[in-house]
């Protein structure tokens, strides 16, 4: 699993049938991350890839249940044709947005915490990926939370 790995993240939300997806599959800098049911389109196809310095991070190996190495940075880039990276943008309640792919850094990186089994900000490390309205709503956003969303 080293390397580029096609993924379509979060096969399952809360039972849903709902995945990560580009809003409206329009491929523009900036465009919401959201959560919408799963159809398969380019929109909702993802790629993990891992940051390069990130051996130094890894404690365990693959987490088998997730697909994701534990405590190991990773970008989300998306299979559109632009390929922009999933970055944490914003103040106190960070959304999640499209942008160039490694252009704005840390805001990018992600990791599976190995405690909460949750999706954190490798910046904001405090924080998670969230789905508003306690996984009822489409928006996507980071809180200090260990909510298990998927």
């Amino acid at each position: 699993m080293e390397g580029d790995v096609i993924y379509n993240v979060i096969d399952r939300i809360k039972g849903k049938n709902r995945v990560l997806d580009v809003s409206g599959g329009r491929d523009v800098e900036g465009n919401k991350v959201q959560v919408w049911k799963k159809n398969g389109s380019k929109a909702q196809s993802w790629k993990i890839v891992y940051y390069s310095d990130a051996e130094k991070y890894q404690e365990k190996g693959m987490n088998k249940d997730r697909g994701l190495f534990v405590n190991r940075p990773f970008y989300i880039v998306s299979k559109l044709v632009m390929e922009r990276a999933v970055e944490a943008v914003g103040a106190a309640d960070l959304r999640l947005r499209t942008m160039r792919y490694g252009g704005s850094g840390r805001a990018q990186h992600f990791f599976l915490d190995a405690k909460t089994q949750t999706i954190k900000s490798n910046t904001w490390k405090d924080r998670s990926i969230n789905i508003e309205g306690n996984g009822n709503s489409r928006n996507l956003y980071m809180r200090g939370t260990n909510a298990r969303w998927f």
